[in-house]
């Protein structure tokens, strides 16, 4: 990092400068409170009143305690990009101080009453830390006109890899820097937006991450100077606001309409919902009932299609094939389903229109009549792993094997396998106009095919339904029909080379752990289901903890059954702490 400050490190303070934390220092510089988790302050800062330029930055409140405010990106206040404009307050920077670690450390704390405010000492050493070890000379990365001075091309694999240990860019903010970080659906300080208008908070951001949020910092990933230089440079290049893609946007309002718009979602039942031909069947209330698959489904046929049995069921008919103009959709959205009233502007209901007119497909031609999707599996792989058209690849957020839980979503669960096996109509909503309210991108709005979406649907549904669970402990409830099926795959999947097992073989593990950890990797390794997976540990640690596992007599031919068990995943003890959830 090229450090423009020399350290001043003497008596005690040089063992408090070198034990603080130079990336939450520059966090705190940026938005303090929204690091320290306090509330932010609700009056002026002490020193704000005597700002040499009283008339042009008019700012009241907390953003008089930001650092930042005074000081600018750039670390240069009144000679720097705040020299002038609606943040000047002709107050000199931070940049080449020449004070000490002991004098940087009470400036902060007692001058600018930042101890006053609830600042810790250990806050105050981190901010410390920042003014004198965490500052650059702007000016070496970004030239007179605010263009970073970096190379492109390496600034676009630092955007779709990461810098240093960082999780990449693209991954929270879209293929093009458009996409709303995960939990933020109104974000717009797009990365093309930002690092073109205002560069210097642009690097900033990027070495010390977004204050509140899971942004990481370049520093802390151990990321250089020059990874920033080069990050900007192809950041300039992005666009610097959304491209309108009416249909695309359309299909993500058809599933969660006030996700999109960023919203508070409808509290009553939708106006038509009491007048649903089947009451009985569907007994959703609330939100549910506004959005528009809840009605239509996701293969777009209403009662004709997958919705015209189960608890989805309204008797309400789909819209696929309508013969209604532009206008007549138009209408029968805005008055008829009320969705002028309940808050849609006029281009809302446009999108959708253009969605029900030009964005719906036959999910027949791509899906079949068991729910399997029609495309190759090999080319649909090549889909998830590198992404479609314009998009991130699915396994940036989901993972190689489509078990592991977007960024910003801890407990997610709606796995890849699950869903395009259990609701592939859903499935391929979800991949051609993506998630609303999250980074999921939209297949359609990214130039892909129906036919990408066929292959990765067909890709998508040989991944594992749900996670084998880190551990499996001994139940001593567990029943014999399921010990009875973990032998008979034992014998079927693994006795042929290692034959039967015995009480004094597992007890040779030390540990149930141990014995667990170790099927599971045999397990992998021989391709068993995570049904199956289980019933074998189940009966293994049975035979540890001196189980009597009953006689097989019925099972002539143990292998034989074995075979069909592990074909048809057979199964039905499901504990208490099972991982399972299914999906309605």
């Amino acid at each position: 990092m090229l450090v423009v400050l020399p350290l001043v490190l003497v008596g005690p303070a040089a063992a408090q400068l070198e034990n603080a934390d130079v990336v939450r220092g520059g966090s705190l510089y940026d938005t303090w409170w929204e690091v320290t988790g306090t509330a932010a302050p609700t009056t002026n800062h002490p020193l704000w009143a005597s700002r040499p330029d009283t008339v042009s930055n008019t700012r009241k409140g907390s953003v008089t305690w930001r650092c930042k405010e005074c000081h600018g990106w750039d670390y240069k206040g009144r000679d720097g990009a705040y020299g002038s404009g609606s943040h000047r307050t002709g107050i000199a920077g931070i940049s080449g101080t020449a004070k000490t670690a002991q004098q940087v450390f009470d400036l902060i704390k007692t001058d600018h009453a930042y101890g006053a405010a609830g600042l810790s000492d250990t806050d105050i050493w981190d901010l410390a830390k920042f003014v004198l070890a965490g500052q650059i000379d702007t000016n070496s990365i970004i030239d007179a006109t605010g263009a970073f001075k970096g190379r492109i091309q390496a600034g676009r694999t630092l955007y779709d890899s990461g810098i240093g240990t960082s999780l990449a860019c693209a991954v929270c903010h879209g293929t093009d820097g458009l996409t709303p970080p995960p939990g933020y659906p109104g974000f717009d300080q797009y990365v093309g937006l930002l690092s073109n208008e205002n560069p210097w908070e642009f690097q900033h951001k990027v070495r010390f991450g977004q204050p509140g949020t899971v942004m990481p910092s370049s520093v802390g990933g151990g990321g250089t100077v020059s990874d920033v230089a080069d990050l900007g440079a192809y950041a300039q290049t992005l666009p610097q606001k959304p491209r309108h893609v009416p249909v695309a946007r359309g299909g993500a309002m058809y599933d969660t309409w006030w996700a999109v718009l960023g919203v508070a979602k409808p509290t009553t039942d939708h106006p038509l919902w009491a007048s649903r031909p089947d009451a009985t069947s569907n007994k959703r209330t609330g939100a549910d009932t506004w959005r528009c698959k809840e009605c239509h489904g996701w293969d777009y046929k209403g009662v004709n299609g997958a919705y015209g049995k189960g608890s989805h069921r309204t008797g309400f008919t789909g819209i696929l094939c309508t013969t209604k103009t532009a206008p007549e959709v138009f209408d029968l959205i805005k008055t008829d389903h009320a969705y002028g009233t309940a808050g849609l502007s006029d281009e809302d209901i446009w999108d959708l229109v253009t969605f029900v007119l030009e964005g719906l497909i036959n999910t027949g031609s791509i899906i079949d009549a068991n729910g399997v999707f029609v495309g190759n599996v090999v080319t649909g792989q090549a889909l998830y792993d590198s992404g479609i058209g314009t998009n991130v690849a699915c396994a940036t957020c989901h993972g190689a094997l489509g078990l592991t839980p977007p960024p910003g979503y801890p407990d997610f669960d709606a796995y890849v396998g699950a869903l395009s096996n259990e609701n592939p109509s859903e499935f391929q909503h979800k991949v051609r106009f993506g998630q609303p309210g999250t980074a999921m991108p939209s297949s359609v709005a990214g130039g892909g095919t129906i036919l990408d979406v066929a292959h990765i649907g067909a890709y998508s549904q040989t991944l594992p339904k749900e996670p084998v669970p880190e551990t499996i402990t001994f139940d001593p409830n567990t029943p014999q029909s399921v010990l009875l099926q973990g032998k008979a795959i034992f014998e079927g999947a693994c006795g042929v080379c290692h034959g039967l097992p015995t009480a004094n073989d597992m007890k040779a593990f030390p540990t149930d752990d141990a014995l667990v950890a170790s099927e599971m990797r045999m397990a992998e390794w021989a391709g068993l289901s995570e049904t199956n997976t289980e019933n074998v540990i189940r009966y293994l640690l049975a035979l540890r903890h001196d189980v009597l596992v009953a006689a097989a007599h019925e099972l002539s031919r143990p292998r034989t059954v074995a075979l069909l068990a592990g074909l048809s995943g057979i199964g039905v003890y499901v504990p208490a702490r099972r991982w399972r959830r299914r999906r309605a």
